[in-house]
């Protein structure tokens, strides 16, 4: 037993330790933002943020959905394209971490609980991103779950193409 006191205590510490960093380091103000999403708690949050680093090095959300491997396979020939399954290349840390939190983004929109708390004294327009990130990514699991047919599993890693073969 005093080995898992032990553990228990240095997670204690941990925690502590992180908690401090994520107020006070450089990084904080991105880690509080990503935290104002749904689905993305502290250890997320700063999990995304030493595994992807600077956001701004990505020109477009497609990229760094490639970066993540959460792009589909895409087998073309001449004018015929047909996509397979998550490419599941690029980073699994930060892929893991973005697929865990797109789980709750299959409950209806709402601010409650805590990310009511998280969201409380962040800027209107943050909070204006959350909300619109809400309704979008709830009402894209509901069209591939129910009206696509979709098992859940793909709807939660699934994204919009970019750009369409005619």
């Amino acid at each position: 037993m005093p080995a898992l006191f032990e553990i228990e205590q240095r997670m204690e510490r941990v925690g502590k330790e992180l908690a401090r960093q994520t107020e006070s380091s450089p990084k904080a103000p991105l880690i509080q933002a990503l935290q104002s999403l749904r689905g993305i708690g502290r250890l997320t949050a700063i999990t995304l943020v030493a595994e992807i680093g600077t956001f701004s090095r990505f020109r477009s959300p497609a990229q760094l959905m490639a970066y993540l491997g959460l792009v589909s396979r895409e087998y073309s020939t001449g004018l015929s394209t047909r996509r397979g399954s998550m490419t599941k290349t690029g980073n699994g840390r930060a892929r893991r971490a973005v697929v865990e939190s797109a789980w709750s983004y299959r409950y209806r929109p709402a601010v409650k609980g805590d990310l009511a708390e998280r969201l409380e004294g962040m800027p209107a327009e943050v909070q204006r991103i959350s909300w619109k990130a809400q309704e979008r990514l709830h009402g894209k699991y509901r069209r591939l779950v129910y009206a696509k047919n979709k098992h859940k599993n793909v709807a939660i890693g699934a994204r919009v193409p970019l750009k369409r073969r005619a």
